[in-house]
């Protein structure tokens, strides 16, 4: 189940997307998200940044952060959650 929030207005509301599956990727509809949480397994989380034209940072829920470059790929994080924001 997907929780979304509208987008940015004058009262200055926040969109996130609670379980985002393309994250920020160009054609992805989280996109223009504020935050985008991807989730993974028991084994951990892998990312690629195929398919991204801008900078991420990443964070697990074990408190592990990266910053992300487009084009990178199997980007892994041992937390089983991991929060996308801009950098």
């Amino acid at each position: 189940m997907t929780f979304r929030m509208r987008k940015p207005n004058p009262k200055g509301e926040t969109r996130v997307s609670l379980c985002s599956i393309e994250g920020y990727k160009d054609n992805s509809l989280d996109k223009d998200n504020d935050f985008n949480v991807i989730r993974g397994d028991e084994s951990g989380t892998n990312l690629t940044m195929k398919g991204v034209s801008q900078n991420i940072i990443a964070t697990d829920n074990l408190g592990n952060t990266k910053q992300l470059t487009p084009g990178e790929d199997n980007i892994w994080f041992p937390g089983n959650k991991v929060t996308e924001r801009r950098a």
